[in-house]
């Protein structure tokens, strides 16, 4: 069931058009088709069934978040919708940084970390 024009209109209420027009039309009618028996959405949006985003704003149902961002491993590039929780990419660097010297001055792989024949040590 599609509400004809009155369902594809925008904030000014000019019918909307194009392929924005026709995907928020065709959501709609999977939202009724869907959840028809629904009373009210959980939370009220443009579409009346759960939406995820990814950098759309606190207004979905659920967000997405790649990994990568979230733990910090990128310095370069931050998008406005990422918030790092850590900041792995100092610490990363500093490990691999103390293994490379380790390695370089024969401090790894020590005895603790080798295995040895038996009887051998």
């Amino acid at each position: 069931m599609c509400w004809g024009a009155t369902c594809c209109r925008g904030p000014g209420r000019e019918p909307r058009s194009g392929w924005c027009g026709r995907l928020i039309c065709s959501r709609r009618r999977a939202a009724s088709a869907w959840c028809w028996r629904r009373s009210r959405p959980r939370r009220p949006n443009a579409v009346g069934i759960p939406t995820i985003g990814i950098g759309a704003g606190a207004g979905c149902d659920g967000q997405i978040l790649v990994t990568q961002d979230l733990l910090g491993l990128f310095t370069d590039f931050k998008p406005r919708f990422v918030r790092h929780y850590e900041q792995l990419a100092a610490r990363i660097e500093e490990a691999v940084g103390h293994w490379a010297r380790d390695v370089r001055e024969h401090a790894f792989p020590g005895p603790e970390e080798s295995y040895h024949r038996a009887g051998e040590e």
